[in-house]
């Protein structure tokens, strides 16, 4: 996930690119995004949360209903990466993007 300027942005998780159109809170992020899975043109909306344990909860939810929960961590060593785990084993996310 990429925070940009004025309110936009863009996610990548799996086969799901997005450009996302923000607004903030305190602890969180909400945002609409449309794009494409695979070759299906999507959209919806979702969150990400910073939690009390400094990890990052981002929540993807479909216009077709479908939902998807990523947690991202930091690693020990203090990075300036994230590491995104699934709670959906068949997600695959890339850490690096």
């Amino acid at each position: 996930m990429g925070i940009g300027e004025r309110g936009h942005g863009e996610i990548t998780v799996g086969a799901l690119t997005a450009a996302i159109a923000l607004e903030y809170a305190p602890t969180t992020v909400f945002f609409r995004w449309n794009g494409s899975d695979d070759i299906t043109e999507v959209c919806g909306d979702g969150a990400a949360e910073l939690r009390n344990d400094d990890s990052l909860e981002i929540e993807l939810n479909y216009q077709n209903g479908d939902e998807v929960i990523l947690q991202a961590v930091r690693p020990v060593g203090g990075c300036n990466s994230l590491l995104i785990h699934s709670a959906n084993p068949d997600i695959q996310a890339d850490p690096w993007q």
